[in-house]
């Protein structure tokens, strides 16, 4: 990568301003927040990766300081045209939920520029969902209610309430700091989701990547909490068994972000991953 790009900055990239952040030197190691967050979900791995690698994370479009636009639009494309606009040939990729989904897309679109994979709490696109469990089912209609309401906040806080603490816990045994920063960043996640309703459309790859599984060949690991959603539990099962150099670890006492309740558990499991693909 060139010096020119700097440490910290902004990259105009199919249609948009994509706020990054690089630090370190190495092989790349490219980190893909979820769908409520923005790239400060991986603080607690950034400045860890980056006395190894080249640690490289963003905001994809419509989260934290990178808007959205009207039309359509394909997270894995995005990533295709920030590794191109900073010269990384491949890179290793770890992508928690959405951005999980973002990479196996990548990874089938452009296998010649995947090191290895990180998937954490994630299921592949195209993979069917299903609300079994009466407490979900009622934060959902709660969480839908407040959409069409209008009220940021609301909606914001009961889907941070639904993934980062899950149905399993009670919020009162749940650290009020990290609920905050999670509820922040999902505020703004959600206010552009709402601004922007019925204006993008996400273009995922086709045939979609629950098809396609086995044509990825890269090391994987998956990555699942425990506590997490149940959906997220059984595809995880399922990329373990339908990826060909998959395996999974599992950080219990963990929902949907095991790399913000267990850093350093977390840190331990991807870095040890990694030094075994040299």
């Amino acid at each position: 990568m060139s010096e020119e790009h700097g440490r910290v900055g902004f990259a105009t990239l199919n249609g948009t301003r994509f706020s990054y952040e690089i630090a370190g030197t190495g092989q790349p190691v490219v980190f893909l927040h979820d769908g409520i967050t923005d790239k400060s979900m991986w603080s607690e791995q950034f400045a860890s990766f980056a006395a190894t690698y080249q640690a490289v994370r963003y905001d994809l479009r419509g989260f934290g300081e990178t808007p959205l636009v009207e039309g359509t639009y394909a997270h894995y494309q995005d990533l295709h045209a920030l590794l191109d606009y900073l010269h990384i040939e491949s890179a290793h990729l770890v992508g928690c939920s959405m951005g999980g989904c973002a990479i196996l897309d990548f990874a089938l679109a452009y296998p010649q520029r995947v090191r290895s994979l990180t998937v954490v709490a994630s299921t592949p696109n195209g993979y069917e969902y299903h609300i079994e469990d009466a407490s979900a089912q009622t934060l959902l209609e709660e969480h839908v209610a407040a959409v069409r309401a209008g009220n940021i906040k609301r909606a914001a806080d009961l889907e941070t309430r639904y993934w980062l603490i899950g149905v399993q816990r009670r919020i009162d045994h749940f650290p009020p700091a990290l609920i905050q920063r999670v509820e922040a960043m999902n505020r703004v996640a959600m206010a552009n989701k709402v601004a922007f309703f019925n204006r993008v459309s996400e273009q995922e790859l086709q045939p979609p990547a629950v098809e396609r599984l086995e044509e990825i060949h890269v090391p994987t690991l998956i990555i699942v909490g425990d506590l997490d959603d149940r959906n997220i539990l059984a595809g995880s099962h399922y990329m373990t068994t339908h990826i060909k150099r998959a395996r999974k670890a599992t950080i219990s006492g963990t929902a949907h972000f095991p790399n913000l309740e267990q850093p350093a558990e977390f840190n331990r499991l991807v870095l040890a991953f990694l030094r075994a693909q040299v």
